[in-house]
C-alpha cells in the first residue's frame, strides 16, 4: 500500500482560507460567522485554520487588510501616487474612472 502524498502550498491555503472568510463574514456578518463553514468552504481543517490565524478575530482582521483594503489602496490612491502635475486633476480622474 502507498502513502498518499500532498503537495502543500502554505500561501494558497491561506489564501483559499481568506476567500472563504469573506463569503461567509459577507454572507452572514462577523459575529455569526463560523469558523467551522470556513475552514469547508476553504476545503481545510479547523487545525489548518488555526495554524494560519490564532483565532477568528485575526482572521478578521486579515480579510479587511489584504481582501478590502489592499485593493481599494490599488484601486484609488496608486494612480494618485504616480499621477504628475495636478493633484486635484489626478484625483478627479481617478474617481471618473470608477
Amino acid at each position: 500500500m502507498t502513502a498518499r502524498t500532498r503537495t502543500r502550498n502554505p500561501d494558497q491555503t491561506r489564501h483559499r482560507i481568506l476567500e472563504a472568510a469573506f463569503e461567509e463574514f459577507y454572507r452572514t456578518g462577523f459575529q455569526a460567522g463560523r469558523t467551522d463553514t470556513i475552514a469547508a468552504g476553504a476545503g481545510v481543517t479547523k487545525g489548518a485554520l488555526y495554524h494560519h490565524f490564532r483565532d477568528k478575530s485575526a482572521l478578521g482582521y486579515a480579510v479587511v487588510e489584504e481582501a478590502v483594503r489592499a485593493p481599494l489602496l490599488a484601486a484609488y490612491l496608486e494612480p494618485l501616487r504616480q499621477g504628475q502635475g495636478d493633484p486635484l486633476a489626478a484625483l478627479q480622474d481617478v474617481l471618473r474612472r470608477r
